[in-house]
């Protein structure tokens, strides 16, 4: 069950292209404005698939324990949460805890598996940072550091559903702190820009946008995304997060989309870019 919050889904096609079966939900954060249709979207992944798992995706925007509260009220017979799993951005978990405060920590604290991602862009000095971080925040969740290339499905079901112990070594970790945490939804925080566009561009054309969005030009930009045309007649899918972008070839679509996440967003600007 893949959520995403904005206008426009990317992500859904994506996973699709893997030959996995994806029910998107796209009204917006699904903790916030789908709840009602929660329980009859597992109810007919379930009746439709009959699935040993069911993988539910928040947008990135969604408030995790908002989201456990929706799946423990469906009250469905049969069905167990056995896996919390938050993927953390290595390289900006500390401007991120800054920034968002309880809404962030949320996140950290309803996990019992946490994912380093961007690890290979930092020094195990720096990893190790991150990691006594996250545990003065959660001492109990399993931290894998590895990187995500390197490492397979089988063995984040093998950590998640048990407690595997020393995952990390040489770490002295900190003693957590009581946490008291304000609930805090999305919209609070967040705005999206989403659009279907038949506009083409150069390679060089899409990098010096995305740098925009690296200097706060168009607003605070967390997050853009987006399969757009080529002026050659190629695809490209690209991804942005702060100090991260990745640019790469792909398969043809039927139009170019782009959805961006952030705070305070000149959504004119951003608009006169990609249409």
């Amino acid at each position: 069950m893949e959520n995403e919050y904005g206008e426009v889904g990317i992500d859904g096609d994506l996973l699709k292209d893997r030959r996995i079966e994806v029910k998107e939900i796209n009204s917006g954060c699904i903790c916030c404005t789908i709840k009602g249709d929660f329980k009859q979207n597992i109810l007919d992944i379930i009746s439709n698939y009959r699935p040993d798992r069911i993988i539910i995706e928040p947008s990135g925007v969604a408030n995790f324990s908002q989201v456990l509260e929706s799946i423990k009220e469906a009250h469905i017979e049969g069905l167990r949460i056995n896996m919390k799993i938050t993927m953390v951005d290595a390289q900006n978990v500390h401007m991120y805890m800054k920034n968002f405060g309880d809404f962030y920590r949320s996140q950290l604290v309803n996990a019992n598996t946490i994912i380093l991602t961007r690890v290979e862009k930092l020094s195990d000095n720096e990893i190790t940072h991150v990691c006594n971080e996250i545990k003065t925040i959660n001492n109990k969740a399993n931290i894998i550091t590895t990187e995500l290339s390197k490492l397979s499905p089988e063995r984040i079901i093998q950590v998640s559903e048990k407690k595997v112990e020393n995952l990390i070594e040489n770490i002295n970790i900190k003693k957590p702190k009581r946490i008291g945490l304000r609930r805090v939804s999305a919209p609070e925080f967040f705005e999206n820009w989403g659009v279907e566009t038949p506009k083409t561009f150069e390679y060089s054309e899409l990098v010096k946008i995305l740098n925009e969005f690296q200097n706060n030009k168009h607003g605070e930009v967390l997050r853009a995304k987006g399969i757009i045309k080529s002026k050659d007649n190629k695809w490209f899918k690209f991804d942005f997060v702060p100090n991260d972008i990745s640019i790469v070839n792909y398969k043809s679509d039927y139009t170019g989309r782009v959805c961006v996440i952030g705070r305070n967003l000149n959504k004119d600007s951003i608009d006169k870019l990609f249409s």
